[in-house]
């Protein structure tokens, strides 16, 4: 699923991956307005949640505001305003104010309204008790500057990592979801200042945790092997910029898929034997020439629930 960012039309998109033909189904709950650089992700298998991002009206304004598409009578927002953040979904294992169990958009970094990178986090659940859902603290990012226009993905079900951003481009950061704590993580080969992605992927013959980081300006893939805990750099196979691109896990890490931006192609990544390989499934993706969008991975029953 493609939603938000800028583009021609506001419709959201749901594109078929697993079909021998193109298939997009528009004007989907259109998202509400154009939103640039939100962040969001797919809570309990059916609820679509976006929060932030700037508006792309008249009136540039940084958001608070998130949106679940298909229930717009549910209401949620973010304590602070904040464009270019990140986010994973957590199930929580319990705290003073959210259950165990519990379903949240960890809300990660970001930029304010006056371009100050921001270090706090945020743990974003839908309370069908509350009118109005609003964001909790989070741990707070480990670094002076805060950061925004990185990226940020589960590896397995205890970690995750934030790779890149505009303060800390050479560098990366580990979190504990047990712990919900930071620690440095890996060195970068390449720079990764902003507008670039990240995944995950498992290599389906060692079961090995790949890490794949694309985008900025180069063509290059940056393929972090989690166990042993080294780099390498490859070469996407195909010609031209994925700058502003996206990467949108299968969730047993089974391959990955690259959208890119614009109306650029869709591929999937699979790793056998410590090779990974591109498929292009579709030579144009979504509609409008979409970029600074979100995209997630939903299920096969979620388009009706939309409707």
């Amino acid at each position: 699923m493609v939603t938000a960012g800028t583009t021609q039309q506001k419709a959201t998109e749901i594109i078929v991956i697993n079909s021998d033909s193109k298939n997009h189904l528009l004007d989907l709950n259109p998202y509400p307005g154009q939103i640039n650089w939100a962040t969001g992700g797919l809570l309990k298998q059916e609820i679509p949640l976006i929060c932030g991002g700037e508006s792309a009206g008249s009136e540039v304004e940084y958001l608070k505001d998130c949106y679940v598409l298909g229930k717009p009578e549910v209401q949620a927002k973010m304590k602070v305003a904040r464009a270019l953040a990140s986010s994973i979904v957590l199930t929580m294992h319990g705290s003073k104010s959210l259950s165990v169990g519990q379903e949240v958009l960890f809300v990660v970094g970001g930029m304010n309204e006056a371009h100050d990178a921001l270090k706090s986090t945020e743990l974003v659940g839908l309370d069908p008790r509350r009118t109005v859902n609003v964001g909790l603290p989070g741990p707070e990012l480990p670094l002076d500057q805060g950061v925004a226009n990185h990226c940020m993905t589960k590896v397995n079900g205890t970690t995750a990592i934030l790779v890149g951003g505009n303060t800390m481009p050479n560098k990366s950061l580990w979190y504990s979801i047990e712990d919900s704590s930071w620690t440095q993580g890996p060195g970068l080969p390449s720079p990764k200042s902003g507008f670039h992605a990240c995944g995950f992927v498992m290599d389906q013959a060692l079961s090995i945790p790949l890490v794949i980081v694309v985008g900025r300006f180069s063509q290059n893939v940056d393929i972090f092997n989690v166990s042993e805990e080294t780099w390498r750099t490859s070469g996407p196979g195909w010609r031209g910029s994925i700058l502003g691109s996206q990467l949108v896990n299968h969730p047993q890490g089974s391959w990955l898929i690259h959208i890119d931006f614009m109306d650029g192609p869709i591929r999937r990544l699979d790793c056998r034997d410590l090779q990974c390989d591109w498929t292009t499934l579709e030579e144009s993706g979504t509609t409008g020439n979409r970029y600074y969008f979100v995209a997630m991975l939903v299920p096969d029953f979620l388009p009706t629930l939309l409707l």
